[in-house]
Protein backbone atom coordinates (compact mmCIF):
# COMPACT_ATOMS: atom_id res chain seq x y z
CA UNK A 1 0.00 0.00 0.00
CA UNK A 2 2.85 2.39 0.81
CA UNK A 3 4.43 1.67 -2.58
CA UNK A 4 1.12 2.42 -4.31
CA UNK A 5 0.80 5.82 -2.60
CA UNK A 6 4.42 6.70 -3.39
CA UNK A 7 4.11 5.81 -7.08
CA UNK A 8 0.84 7.72 -7.39
CA UNK A 9 2.32 10.80 -5.73
CA UNK A 10 5.40 10.82 -7.94
CA UNK A 11 3.29 10.61 -11.10
CA UNK A 12 1.03 13.46 -10.06
CA UNK A 13 3.94 15.59 -8.87
CA UNK A 14 5.55 15.25 -12.30
CA UNK A 15 2.31 16.20 -14.04
CA UNK A 16 1.78 19.19 -11.77
CA UNK A 17 5.27 20.50 -12.45
CA UNK A 18 4.53 20.43 -16.16
CA UNK A 19 1.39 22.51 -15.69
CA UNK A 20 3.11 24.92 -13.31
CA UNK A 21 5.70 25.82 -15.93
CA UNK A 22 3.07 27.34 -18.23
CA UNK A 23 2.57 30.51 -16.18
CA UNK A 24 3.00 31.98 -12.73
CA UNK A 25 -0.57 33.37 -12.84
CA UNK A 26 -3.80 31.43 -12.38
CA UNK A 27 -7.26 31.61 -13.91
CA UNK A 28 -10.68 30.07 -13.27
CA UNK A 29 -10.51 30.33 -9.47
CA UNK A 30 -14.31 29.93 -9.32
CA UNK A 31 -13.88 26.15 -9.70
CA UNK A 32 -12.94 26.05 -5.99
CA UNK A 33 -16.24 27.44 -4.70
CA UNK A 34 -18.15 25.07 -2.36
CA UNK A 35 -20.46 22.77 -4.30
CA UNK A 36 -23.09 22.51 -1.56
CA UNK A 37 -24.25 23.96 1.74
CA UNK A 38 -22.61 21.14 3.66
CA UNK A 39 -19.22 21.81 2.06
CA UNK A 40 -19.55 25.56 2.63
CA UNK A 41 -20.47 25.01 6.28
CA UNK A 42 -17.36 22.87 6.72
CA UNK A 43 -15.10 25.73 5.67
CA UNK A 44 -15.12 25.17 1.92
CA UNK A 45 -13.59 21.70 1.79
CA UNK A 46 -14.95 18.27 2.72
CA UNK A 47 -12.82 15.76 0.82
CA UNK A 48 -12.69 13.35 3.78
CA UNK A 49 -16.31 12.27 4.37
CA UNK A 50 -17.25 8.89 2.89
CA UNK A 51 -21.05 8.66 2.77
CA UNK A 52 -23.93 8.97 0.28
CA UNK A 53 -23.72 12.76 -0.29
CA UNK A 54 -23.11 13.18 -4.04
CA UNK A 55 -22.04 16.83 -3.70
CA UNK A 56 -18.89 15.76 -1.83
CA UNK A 57 -17.55 14.02 -4.93
CA UNK A 58 -17.01 17.36 -6.68
CA UNK A 59 -14.20 18.10 -4.24
CA UNK A 60 -12.86 14.54 -4.30
CA UNK A 61 -13.94 12.10 -7.06
CA UNK A 62 -12.58 9.20 -4.99
CA UNK A 63 -15.62 9.62 -2.72
CA UNK A 64 -17.93 8.36 -5.48
CA UNK A 65 -19.55 5.11 -4.35
CA UNK A 66 -22.66 2.98 -5.13
CA UNK A 67 -24.80 4.73 -2.47
CA UNK A 68 -24.80 7.82 -4.74
CA UNK A 69 -26.60 5.97 -7.54
CA UNK A 70 -29.50 7.82 -9.20
CA UNK A 71 -29.06 10.92 -7.04
CA UNK A 72 -29.33 14.56 -8.11
CA UNK A 73 -28.11 17.67 -6.27
CA UNK A 74 -29.15 21.29 -6.81
CA UNK A 75 -27.41 24.12 -4.96
CA UNK A 76 -27.42 27.90 -5.13
CA UNK A 77 -25.46 30.50 -3.17
CA UNK A 78 -25.95 34.23 -2.68
CA UNK A 79 -22.30 35.23 -2.91
CA UNK A 80 -20.37 38.44 -2.30
CA UNK A 81 -21.24 41.83 -3.82
CA UNK A 82 -24.50 40.67 -5.36
CA UNK A 83 -22.94 37.78 -7.29
CA UNK A 84 -24.18 34.22 -7.12
CA UNK A 85 -23.24 30.71 -8.10
CA UNK A 86 -25.00 27.43 -8.67
CA UNK A 87 -24.19 23.73 -8.80
CA UNK A 88 -25.94 20.73 -10.32
CA UNK A 89 -24.84 17.11 -10.24
CA UNK A 90 -26.25 13.72 -11.16
CA UNK A 91 -24.70 10.36 -10.28
CA UNK A 92 -25.09 6.79 -11.51
CA UNK A 93 -23.47 3.55 -10.44
CA UNK A 94 -22.59 0.77 -12.86
CA UNK A 95 -21.95 -2.55 -11.18
CA UNK A 96 -18.36 -3.85 -11.48
CA UNK A 97 -17.36 -0.69 -13.39
CA UNK A 98 -17.67 2.23 -11.00
CA UNK A 99 -19.74 5.24 -9.98
CA UNK A 100 -19.91 8.27 -12.28
CA UNK A 101 -21.18 11.81 -12.01
CA UNK A 102 -21.73 14.73 -14.34
CA UNK A 103 -21.94 18.18 -12.83
CA UNK A 104 -22.16 21.82 -13.80
CA UNK A 105 -20.93 24.71 -11.70
CA UNK A 106 -21.45 28.30 -12.76
CA UNK A 107 -20.58 31.73 -11.42
CA UNK A 108 -22.63 34.82 -12.28
CA UNK A 109 -20.83 38.04 -11.36
CA UNK A 110 -23.83 40.17 -12.32
CA UNK A 111 -24.13 43.31 -14.43
CA UNK A 112 -21.63 46.17 -14.52
CA UNK A 113 -21.73 49.71 -15.84
CA UNK A 114 -19.57 50.33 -18.87
CA UNK A 115 -17.95 53.78 -18.82
CA UNK A 116 -15.78 55.86 -21.11
CA UNK A 117 -12.49 57.54 -20.19
CA UNK A 118 -14.33 60.41 -18.51
CA UNK A 119 -16.40 58.10 -16.31
CA UNK A 120 -19.66 58.55 -18.22
CA UNK A 121 -21.87 55.45 -18.33
CA UNK A 122 -22.21 54.30 -21.94
CA UNK A 123 -23.72 50.88 -21.43
CA UNK A 124 -23.79 47.70 -19.42
CA UNK A 125 -21.98 44.37 -19.58
CA UNK A 126 -22.08 41.00 -17.79
CA UNK A 127 -19.54 38.48 -16.58
CA UNK A 128 -20.00 34.77 -15.97
CA UNK A 129 -18.05 31.51 -15.88
CA UNK A 130 -19.15 27.89 -16.23
CA UNK A 131 -17.52 24.47 -15.80
CA UNK A 132 -18.85 21.17 -17.14
CA UNK A 133 -17.29 18.24 -15.31
CA UNK A 134 -17.25 14.46 -15.69
CA UNK A 135 -16.12 12.33 -12.75
CA UNK A 136 -15.67 8.65 -12.05
CA UNK A 137 -14.57 6.60 -9.06
CA UNK A 138 -14.35 3.01 -7.93
CA UNK A 139 -12.84 0.72 -5.34
CA UNK A 140 -9.35 -0.34 -6.41
CA UNK A 141 -8.28 -2.28 -3.31
CA UNK A 142 -9.63 -3.23 0.10
CA UNK A 143 -10.76 0.02 1.76
CA UNK A 144 -9.15 2.09 -1.01
CA UNK A 145 -11.05 4.03 -3.68
CA UNK A 146 -9.67 6.17 -6.50
CA UNK A 147 -11.32 8.77 -8.70
CA UNK A 148 -10.74 11.30 -11.44
CA UNK A 149 -12.61 14.35 -12.67
CA UNK A 150 -12.19 16.12 -16.00
CA UNK A 151 -13.20 19.79 -16.16
CA UNK A 152 -14.16 21.81 -19.24
CA UNK A 153 -14.19 25.50 -18.30
CA UNK A 154 -15.76 28.43 -20.12
CA UNK A 155 -15.26 32.06 -19.08
CA UNK A 156 -16.91 35.14 -20.54
CA UNK A 157 -16.00 38.54 -19.11
CA UNK A 158 -17.61 41.34 -21.16
CA UNK A 159 -16.29 40.85 -24.72
CA UNK A 160 -13.41 38.64 -23.60
CA UNK A 161 -13.67 34.87 -23.42
CA UNK A 162 -11.43 31.97 -22.50
CA UNK A 163 -11.54 28.17 -22.49
CA UNK A 164 -9.59 25.74 -20.36
CA UNK A 165 -9.37 22.17 -19.15
CA UNK A 166 -8.47 20.74 -15.77
CA UNK A 167 -8.07 17.40 -14.03
CA UNK A 168 -8.65 16.30 -10.43
CA UNK A 169 -7.29 13.01 -9.06
CA UNK A 170 -8.08 11.59 -5.65
CA UNK A 171 -7.47 8.66 -3.32
CA UNK A 172 -9.56 7.78 -0.27
CA UNK A 173 -8.79 5.18 2.39
CA UNK A 174 -11.91 4.35 4.41
CA UNK A 175 -11.97 2.08 7.45
CA UNK A 176 -15.69 1.62 7.96
CA UNK A 177 -15.52 -0.21 11.29
CA UNK A 178 -13.34 2.56 12.75
CA UNK A 179 -15.35 5.42 11.19
CA UNK A 180 -12.04 6.74 9.87
CA UNK A 181 -11.39 8.29 6.44
CA UNK A 182 -8.19 9.66 4.90
CA UNK A 183 -8.08 11.40 1.52
CA UNK A 184 -5.41 12.77 -0.78
CA UNK A 185 -6.48 14.99 -3.68
CA UNK A 186 -4.62 16.72 -6.50
CA UNK A 187 -6.92 19.47 -7.78
CA UNK A 188 -6.98 21.65 -10.86
CA UNK A 189 -4.10 20.27 -12.88
CA UNK A 190 -4.64 22.23 -16.08
CA UNK A 191 -4.55 25.59 -17.78
CA UNK A 192 -6.19 27.89 -20.27
CA UNK A 193 -6.27 26.53 -23.80
CA UNK A 194 -7.32 29.89 -25.18
CA UNK A 195 -6.44 33.22 -23.57
CA UNK A 196 -8.70 36.24 -23.06
CA UNK A 197 -6.42 38.11 -25.46
CA UNK A 198 -5.23 37.08 -28.90
CA UNK A 199 -1.75 35.58 -28.54
CA UNK A 200 -2.00 36.25 -24.81
CA UNK A 201 -0.21 34.27 -22.11
CA UNK A 202 -2.06 31.12 -21.04
CA UNK A 203 -2.44 30.90 -17.29
CA UNK A 204 -2.64 27.75 -15.18
CA UNK A 205 -5.54 26.76 -12.97
CA UNK A 206 -5.33 27.16 -9.15
CA UNK A 207 -3.47 23.90 -8.50
CA UNK A 208 -3.94 22.52 -5.00
CA UNK A 209 -2.79 19.43 -3.11
CA UNK A 210 -4.95 18.51 -0.12
CA UNK A 211 -4.58 15.85 2.55
CA UNK A 212 -7.46 15.31 4.97
CA UNK A 213 -8.60 13.10 7.82
CA UNK A 214 -12.01 12.60 9.41
CA UNK A 215 -12.99 10.57 12.47
CA UNK A 216 -16.49 9.82 13.65
CA UNK A 217 -16.87 8.90 17.31
CA UNK A 218 -18.14 5.38 17.92
CA UNK A 219 -20.26 6.24 20.95
CA UNK A 220 -21.00 9.93 20.37
CA UNK A 221 -22.77 11.79 17.53
CA UNK A 222 -19.67 13.70 16.44
CA UNK A 223 -17.40 13.74 13.42
CA UNK A 224 -14.15 15.71 13.53
CA UNK A 225 -12.39 16.85 10.35
CA UNK A 226 -8.87 18.10 9.69
CA UNK A 227 -7.75 19.30 6.26
CA UNK A 228 -4.26 20.34 5.16
CA UNK A 229 -4.63 22.68 2.20
CA UNK A 230 -2.26 23.93 -0.52
CA UNK A 231 0.54 21.53 0.39
CA UNK A 232 2.35 22.34 -2.85
CA UNK A 233 3.37 25.75 -1.48
CA UNK A 234 4.65 26.52 2.01
CA UNK A 235 4.36 30.30 2.28
CA UNK A 236 0.79 31.45 1.61
CA UNK A 237 1.20 34.87 3.23
CA UNK A 238 0.60 38.04 1.25
CA UNK A 239 2.38 41.37 1.46
CA UNK A 240 0.37 44.42 0.43
CA UNK A 241 2.50 46.15 -2.26
CA UNK A 242 0.88 49.48 -1.31
CA UNK A 243 2.72 49.36 2.03
CA UNK A 244 6.18 48.87 0.56
CA UNK A 245 8.21 52.07 0.98
CA UNK A 246 5.37 53.89 2.76
CA UNK A 247 5.81 56.13 5.79
CA UNK A 248 3.60 56.77 8.79
CA UNK A 249 1.67 60.02 8.05
CA UNK A 250 2.05 61.21 11.68
CA UNK A 251 5.63 60.29 12.57
CA UNK A 252 7.18 60.07 9.14
CA UNK A 253 8.83 56.80 10.08
CA UNK A 254 8.91 53.98 7.52
CA UNK A 255 6.05 51.50 7.96
CA UNK A 256 7.60 48.24 9.07
CA UNK A 257 6.25 45.14 7.33
CA UNK A 258 6.34 42.33 9.85
CA UNK A 259 7.49 38.88 8.77
CA UNK A 260 4.90 36.18 9.42
CA UNK A 261 5.81 33.64 12.07
CA UNK A 262 6.26 29.92 11.48
CA UNK A 263 2.99 29.25 13.30
CA UNK A 264 1.08 31.73 11.14
CA UNK A 265 2.40 30.16 7.94
CA UNK A 266 1.58 26.68 9.22
CA UNK A 267 -1.97 27.53 10.27
CA UNK A 268 -2.78 28.98 6.84
CA UNK A 269 -2.70 25.39 5.59
CA UNK A 270 -5.04 24.05 8.27
CA UNK A 271 -8.82 23.82 8.22
CA UNK A 272 -10.80 22.54 11.22
CA UNK A 273 -14.37 21.31 11.00
CA UNK A 274 -16.91 19.19 12.79
CA UNK A 275 -20.38 17.69 12.47
CA UNK A 276 -23.03 16.79 15.00
CA UNK A 277 -25.12 13.91 13.67
CA UNK A 278 -28.52 13.36 15.26
CA UNK A 279 -29.45 9.95 13.95
CA UNK A 280 -30.05 9.93 10.20
CA UNK A 281 -32.40 12.92 10.30
CA UNK A 282 -30.51 16.05 11.37
CA UNK A 283 -26.92 17.26 11.11
CA UNK A 284 -25.13 20.41 12.20
CA UNK A 285 -21.80 21.61 10.75
CA UNK A 286 -19.24 24.10 12.05
CA UNK A 287 -15.77 25.05 10.77
CA UNK A 288 -12.94 27.53 11.22
CA UNK A 289 -10.82 28.65 8.26
CA UNK A 290 -7.73 30.39 9.66
CA UNK A 291 -6.38 31.55 6.30
CA UNK A 292 -9.71 33.06 5.30
CA UNK A 293 -9.85 34.99 8.56
CA UNK A 294 -6.27 36.30 8.27
CA UNK A 295 -6.73 37.45 4.68
CA UNK A 296 -10.24 38.91 4.81
CA UNK A 297 -10.85 40.19 8.34
CA UNK A 298 -11.18 43.90 9.09
CA UNK A 299 -8.33 44.56 11.52
CA UNK A 300 -10.26 46.96 13.75
CA UNK A 301 -13.39 44.80 13.86
CA UNK A 302 -12.78 41.22 12.65
CA UNK A 303 -16.11 39.84 13.86
CA UNK A 304 -16.56 36.15 13.03
CA UNK A 305 -14.57 36.17 9.78
CA UNK A 306 -13.40 32.65 8.95
CA UNK A 307 -16.25 30.89 10.73
CA UNK A 308 -18.96 28.97 8.93
CA UNK A 309 -21.87 26.82 10.01
CA UNK A 310 -24.90 25.06 8.60
CA UNK A 311 -27.46 22.33 9.09
CA UNK A 312 -29.17 19.61 7.11
CA UNK A 313 -32.51 17.82 7.28
CA UNK A 314 -32.44 14.32 5.87
CA UNK A 315 -35.51 12.41 4.77
CA UNK A 316 -35.76 9.07 2.99
CA UNK A 317 -35.59 10.48 -0.54
CA UNK A 318 -34.83 14.14 0.11
CA UNK A 319 -32.15 16.19 1.84
CA UNK A 320 -32.41 19.94 2.48
CA UNK A 321 -29.46 21.94 3.83
CA UNK A 322 -28.42 25.52 4.50
CA UNK A 323 -25.11 27.20 5.32
CA UNK A 324 -23.79 30.60 6.30
CA UNK A 325 -20.12 31.36 5.71
CA UNK A 326 -18.59 34.59 7.00
CA UNK A 327 -15.73 35.67 4.73
CA UNK A 328 -15.44 39.20 6.09
CA UNK A 329 -17.57 41.51 8.23
CA UNK A 330 -19.25 42.92 5.13
CA UNK A 331 -19.35 39.67 3.15
CA UNK A 332 -21.47 36.70 4.18
CA UNK A 333 -22.56 33.86 1.90
CA UNK A 334 -25.88 32.05 2.23
CA UNK A 335 -26.19 28.73 0.41
CA UNK A 336 -29.14 26.37 -0.09
CA UNK A 337 -28.94 22.78 -1.31
CA UNK A 338 -31.53 20.20 -2.32
CA UNK A 339 -30.61 16.53 -2.92
CA UNK A 340 -33.00 13.97 -4.39
CA UNK A 341 -32.54 10.19 -4.18
CA UNK A 342 -34.70 8.71 -6.93
CA UNK A 343 -34.05 5.09 -5.95
CA UNK A 344 -35.72 5.69 -2.58
CA UNK A 345 -38.67 7.34 -4.33
CA UNK A 346 -39.18 4.19 -6.38
CA UNK A 347 -39.12 2.05 -3.24
CA UNK A 348 -41.75 4.29 -1.62
CA UNK A 349 -43.99 3.97 -4.69
CA UNK A 350 -43.69 0.19 -4.57
CA UNK A 351 -44.64 0.14 -0.89
CA UNK A 352 -47.62 2.39 -1.56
Amino acid sequence: MRRFYLTFSLIIFTISLGFAQISSQTSFSFVDIPASSRVAALGGSAINIFDSDLSLSYGNPALLNPSMDNQAVFSYALFLAGSGYGFFSYGRDFKDIGTFAVNIIYMNYGSFNETDNSGQVIGEFKAKETALNFAGGRQVAERLTAGAQLKFIFSNLEQYSSFGMGLDLGLTYHIEEEFLTTSLVFKNMGSQLSSYYEDGEKNTMPFNIQLALSKRMKHAPFRLLLTLDNLQKWDLTYTDPNLIGKRDPLTGDPIEIQESSFGDKLMRHVLFGGEILVGDVFSLQLAYNYRRRKELKVNDNPGISGLSFGFGLNFKSLNISYSLANYTRSGTTNQFTLALRFNNMKKENVLN
